[in-house]
């Protein structure tokens, strides 16, 4: 049946699904046909930011929560924002990812180009959500490609 999800017994439209079982069959099926499938078909570019109204996160950022490496380089091959701040937190994919210690995703993330001492809401960077998680390889990541160890948080604190 077209717009099937691979790998489910019973037939979803991908839109109906919370954004996180989205790109849990996109990790798990092969790349290219799960790239399809997350849009119906092969124009993935349609809509590639779109922002879910549960988490109001973008594909992309739950994608580098996630640690899916593969996923994130389709994403932003295919023109995904890497300075989108979510809502709530002022979040960027950058800050996800070091946050959750996904230290590929970091590290494919900057060389992209995304800006290396981007701030939250609270002012806090990367660096500081790896330092505070211990995401030791992040935190080397980050710095070896001159993340800032100076800059301060709403608080006042490195």
């Amino acid at each position: 049946m077209s717009g099937a999800l691979p790998g489910l017994e019973h037939t979803l439209k991908y839109e109906s699904l919370p954004l996180s079982k989205r790109f849990d069959v996109v990790g798990t099926a092969n790349l290219r046909s799960s790239m399809r499938t997350l849009k119906g078909g092969t124009n993935l570019n349609h809509g590639i930011d779109f922002i879910d109204p549960d988490t109001g996160f973008t594909p992309l950022m739950v994608a580098t929560m996630q640690g899916k490496v593969l996923v994130v380089r389709a994403l932003i091959d295919r023109g995904a924002d890497l300075e989108y701040q979510e809502q709530d937190k002022l979040r960027t994919a950058l800050i996800i990812a070091a946050n959750y210690g996904k230290a590929e995703c970091v590290e494919e993330i900057l060389r992209r180009g995304a800006v290396i001492n981007a701030i939250d809401k609270y002012e806090m960077t990367a660096l500081m959500h790896a330092s505070k998680h211990g995401h030791k390889d992040c935190v080397a990541v980050l710095l070896s490609r001159g993340a800032s160890p100076n800059k301060t948080d709403d608080h006042g604190f490195t």
